[in-house]
């Protein structure tokens, strides 16, 4: 052990602080690597929560005939409508959706309305 090489006069006093402050150093760094893990695997654990929820609430509402305001409510945190925009000499206005549970869905399309033709067009 490096005490006992320290008493033992294996190593000098000055070697034996510096290698304590170099453990201890390590210590530290690999509880807080600790902590951040932990907090990594915490969000995962919640995002998969949320995730099998929100699949539940779908299966739930998987044949309905009319879309309620109850339904929406139940599926939907906020909706975000940006402002008008000339595309391709089509005026189009973007809206994203936050959904409960899962957040803003990333798709690979962006899904913009068209005022002309009102309908959504994906871009």
């Amino acid at each position: 052990m490096l005490s006992e090489d320290n008493v033992d006069g294996k190593i000098s006093d000055e070697r034996f602080m510096k290698m304590t402050k170099s453990y201890e150093t390590e210590q530290k760094e690999l509880q807080q690597k600790i902590k951040e893990l932990q907090a990594a695997v915490a969000e995962v654990k919640e995002k998969h929560l949320n995730t099998e929820s929100f699949i539940e609430r779908v299966k739930s509402y998987a044949e309905i005939q009319d879309m309620t305001s109850e339904i929406v409510r139940r599926f939907i945190e906020k909706i975000y409508i940006h402002q008008k925009e000339i595309i391709d000499g089509e005026k189009t206005q973007k809206i994203e959706i936050v959904w409960n549970f899962i957040g803003r869905f990333a798709s690979p399309e962006e899904v913009i309305f068209t005022k002309r033709t009102q309908k959504f067009i994906t871009v």
